[in-house]
């Protein structure tokens, strides 16, 4: 994106050692950091298995709702 590790940091509300440890692929960093870096550079994340219409077939199926998807 041609942005300085300090205005990315700024811009996803992280700090730069943590912007710099997910950059890197380090794997010491929280889900929460990694989605305030996605968000703020754009990236939406999703998955097909969150979408409202597989949650309702879920709810309505067999599937224990403590199981991960």
């Amino acid at each position: 994106m041609g942005m300085k590790l300090a205005d990315c940091a700024a811009l996803c509300n992280v700090g730069i050692n943590t912007l710099s440890r997910i950059e890197n692929g380090n794997n010491n960093c929280t889900l929460a950091a990694t989605f305030a870096v996605l968000n703020g550079i754009g990236i939406k994340l999703t998955s097909p298995s969150l979408t409202p219409d597989s949650i309702e077939k879920r709810n309505h199926s067999n599937v224990n709702n403590d199981e991960w998807v």
